[in-house]
């Protein structure tokens, strides 16, 4: 019993949660957007939970259609995780 318990531990241990934000080929000059102007705010998310998942799509393009964008400006990306849990939130800007 002592040896499943250390191999459990281990096992858990040696385990862990990474994030790999991958950077598009498409990228703005920020000193060229206007943020004076009023944007639109679209948002998508996926969620984990524990090794399930995700649920949910955090596409640019899915960002985009819940938020009515049609040219999107700026794109930012959050991503949050936690013990059990973890979401990924795309959140673009534009109009």
């Amino acid at each position: 019993m002592k040896k499943v318990f250390i191999a459990t531990a281990l096992a858990l241990g040696l385990s862990g949660c990474s994030a790999v934000a991958m950077n598009s080929g498409n990228s703005t000059d920020l000193n060229q957007v206007d943020f004076q102007k009023e944007f639109k705010t679209g948002k998508a998310c996926e969620t984990s939970v524990l090794l399930f998942g995700p649920f949910g799509y955090s596409s640019v393009v899915d960002a985009a259609k819940n938020g009515g964008i049609s040219k999107v400006e700026v794109v930012e990306q959050r991503v949050n995780n936690f013990i059990l849990f973890g979401q990924r939130c795309t959140i673009v800007y534009g109009e």
